[in-house]
């Protein structure tokens, strides 16, 4: 608006003076003030944002610069090198073996054990283990019982011939009794020679033959 204040000015003036300007005239000296007027806006906005663009990236660079590493003194690396150790020399003459020391007399091996007298006494104290293994040994071959069934023959041919019946079997061994061969047998009776009816029980008898224990079942 104010470039066409400013131009209706000029007209009134030249027409004052006698000069009267056409429009077209009037418009081409007013386009070239706003033509420069709107060219200096774009060119001033530019330059802020160029000048915007170094700051920033000047700033960003001078905070991802890497620090400086402070400079260690040389002396500090010669302290904490590691010190030598000191050569030694070597003796080229053998080493003489080393003799081994006497054996202790008997006697210091008796005193240990006399003043230990509870570690003694458990070191003799038989292991039950080996007191039950002496015990079955010695006992006699007649406490073994063997049964009819794994006799051999020849023991076999050594029995008589036994035809069992009906038995009764009691706590007190004199009311006990057997049928063998059509006859009531007690215990201690002789069923043959060497045979001796040893045990009376329900379901079998133990025999004795010369010694022998021999189970038979009814």
């Amino acid at each position: 608006m104010s470039y066409i204040l400013e131009a209706l000015k000029k007209a009134e003036a030249e027409r004052e003076k006698g000069q009267v300007p056409g429009l077209r005239s009037q418009l081409e000296a007013a386009s070239p003030a706003v033509t420069l007027s709107s060219t200096a806006k774009p060119v001033t906005l530019w330059l802020m944002a160029a000048a915007l663009a170094v700051a920033g990236g000047g700033l960003w660079w001078w905070w991802q610069r890497p620090q400086p590493l402070a400079s260690v003194p040389p002396s500090s690396f010669k302290a904490a090198e590691r010190p030598t150790a000191p050569s030694v020399a070597v003796d080229p003459r053998p080493v003489a073996a080393a003799v081994p020391a006497p054996a202790p007399p008997p006697a210091a091996t008796t005193a240990s054990s006399s003043a230990n007298p509870v570690s003694n006494v458990a070191q003799n104290r038989p292991k039950p283990l080996k007191a039950s293994v002496a015990a079955s040994a010695a006992l006699p071959a007649v406490e073994r019982v063997l049964r009819w069934q794994s006799l051999t023959a020849a023991q076999r041919q050594q029995l008589p011939k036994l035809q069992w019946g009906g038995a009764m079997d009691s706590p007190d061994p004199k009311a006990r009794m057997v049928i063998v061969n059509d006859q009531v047998m007690r215990e201690g009776d002789t069923l043959g020679q060497g045979l001796v009816l040893e045990r009376i029980e329900a379901k079998s008898a133990v025999l004795n033959l010369n010694g022998q224990r021999i189970r038979w079942d009814y």
